[in-house]
């Protein structure tokens, strides 16, 4: 009835082989996961390159604290985007004159926001 535990060669193996695959899963899981979320950062810096080339094309002027408002839409009509997640997301380019503290300037700056369902949404993203 009494059993010895003994740890062979074998089962020795066993674990540390267990172990080696639960390492390599969790790693994959964070490659994976950064390549993807690298994906859509792209996605966003597109939609923010666009934004100024839409913001170039419609001749837009800005008053000093004004902000505008461009769709992923808008920006798909004009033919500006030609990522695979145009369809996947909704999103918008936020492009505002604002000023700068330290020259007391203002200056035009654009900001990409996305949301792509449960899998990604840029911080401070807002549905209004």
């Amino acid at each position: 009835m009494n059993k010895t535990l003994k740890l062979t060669r074998g089962k020795i193996l066993i674990i540390i082989s267990i172990i080696l695959i639960i390492i390599l899963i969790v790693v994959g899981a964070n490659v994976i996961k950064k390549v993807t979320i690298n994906k859509y950062k792209n996605f966003e810096e597109e939609i923010r390159i666009e934004a100024e080339n839409y913001f170039v094309i419609k001749d837009f002027k800005l008053d000093n604290g004004e902000e505008i408002k461009v769709t992923l839409s808008e920006l798909k009509k004009q033919n500006l985007i030609s990522n695979d997640l145009k369809n996947k997301c909704d999103g918008y380019a936020i492009i505002s004159s604002e000023r700068d503290i330290y020259t007391n300037t203002y200056d035009i700056n654009y900001r990409a926001y996305i949301k792509c369902g449960h899998i990604y949404s840029t911080p401070n993203y807002s549905e209004y």
